[in-house]
């Protein structure tokens, strides 16, 4: 039983770890679209800063997923 709760909290820790490092790299990503955008309105620009606000609501959801005292109440 305990290997298994410790095998479960390493797993969490790992995703959390996941979560936070896509986090990082979102917004550096979020930066260098920034700095690409300034040249011009690109529909190409627009499409991917699209697709990285998604994939930001995503992120948000799984911190707040993970988060959430009921998952801190469960040990999880």
């Amino acid at each position: 039983d305990h290997l298994g709760v410790a095998l479960r909290q390493g797993l969490l820790e790992l995703v959390r770890g996941k979560i936070r490092t896509a986090g990082a790299e979102l917004d550096h990503a979020e930066e260098l679209l920034r700095q690409a955008g300034n040249g011009g309105n690109n529909s190409e620009i627009k499409f991917l800063q699209t697709r990285l606000n998604r994939a930001k609501q995503l992120r948000q959801r799984a911190t707040r997923i993970f988060n959430n005292p009921i998952m801190k109440m469960l040990g999880l």
